[in-house]
């Protein structure tokens, strides 16, 4: 099995202070949910975090900002200019939730086989280090191995790709 994946960088850098207030990558994920409208029980579901721990998330959340409520982290965020970029956020954890179900579904499938995931990027294209380094661990996890490389060379010699992906297999058993 070969997939043939795409993803974005990550945002968290450009959101991590909004309007003078400072958060970090967790938080960031908290308020994407909140102004999302999802409730403390399913943000803790899709985090694989406890509802308590979201729960003190959002109550530093509300110190940060000096308001006592989810609506006023709404407004906050509303009145400031990161609100689409942190409906992103959001739609990206959604995606990211739904792609470690996948992996769980792909690693019960394929326990008995060796399976491939290959990368092509533009042979402009920068390798964005820790993406891939996340990536290649998840997939990892679910017996892929993970190639990367310019398209334009897996493209041109699809016959050393293949065989190169077949090493590795047979590595494996």
């Amino acid at each position: 099995m070969i997939l043939l994946l795409s993803f974005t960088i990550n945002t968290y850098k450009y959101l991590e202070e909004i309007n003078g207030a400072r958060f970090t990558p967790r938080e960031i994920d908290i308020i994407s949910f909140i102004i999302s409208g999802r409730p403390a029980k399913k943000i803790a579901s899709l985090l694989s975090l406890s509802p308590k721990t979201v729960e003190n998330y959002i109550h530093n959340i509300m110190v940060k900002l000096g308001c006592n409520s989810q609506e006023g982290i709404k407004d906050f965020i509303e009145n400031s200019d990161q609100f689409s970029s942190l409906r992103g956020h959001y739609n990206n954890l959604c995606i990211r939730a739904e792609f470690e179900k996948t992996l769980d579904n792909i690693r019960s499938l394929v326990k008995e086989q060796t399976s491939v995931c290959l990368f092509l990027l533009d042979d402009n294209q920068e390798k964005p280090n820790l993406l891939f380094n996340q990536l290649e661990r998840h997939l990892t996890l679910s017996v892929l191995h993970l190639f990367i490389g310019a398209k334009d060379h897996y493209i041109a010699d699809l016959a050393k790709t293949a065989n190169r992906c077949r090493q590795v297999v047979e590595m494996e058993m």
